[in-house]
């Protein structure tokens, strides 16, 4: 997390004024609430103030690291989302590297604001689905905020 104040953060003599400090969080920035002092000094005199900034997102977290399917049988798994660092928005779900033939169903397919709550996916093999391991992601998008979690799906 960057900040950059207006002004550059100087308040001329007497020591009466304001700056306004501007917080960037990058993209790799871990959503939370994150605690900050800010700290002005002059005149032999130290002032701290802390603050609380809110980085929103979601925690996605699923209920089984390997599911399978079969002709026979649907594979579930369920995938709970977790609001943080002030989020609080509507959590829509998909999957992606799903192979060729296998179907993805969440109900529900969204979690209301703030965005805590859980889905269950189906997975579903069709006729012609090749049989194999492979690496599935379900992903959890609210506005630009995106999350995901990878899960092994072998397909028998």
């Amino acid at each position: 997390m960057t900040g950059q104040f207006s002004s550059s953060g100087t308040i001329v003599s007497p020591g009466s004024g304001s700056s306004v400090l501007t917080l960037t969080a990058a993209s790799t920035v871990a959503a939370k609430a994150y605690s900050i002092t800010v700290t002005a000094s002059g005149g032999g005199v130290t002032q701290n103030q802390t603050i609380t900034v809110d980085v929103p997102g979601l925690s996605l977290t699923a209920s089984a690291t390997v599911v399978t399917v079969s002709s026979s049988a649907k594979g579930t798994v369920k995938i709970t989302s977790a609001a943080l660092g002030g989020f609080s928005g509507t959590a829509a779900f998909s999957a992606s590297g799903l192979p060729t033939g296998i179907s993805a169903n969440f109900s529900p397919t969204s979690i209301a604001s703030p965005g805590n709550g859980s889905t269950t996916l189906t997975l579903t093999k069709g006729s012609g689905t090749s049989t194999g391991v492979t690496s599935i992601k379900f992903i959890g998008t609210s506005g630009s905020i995106t999350q995901s979690v990878s899960i092994s799906l072998t397909v028998k």
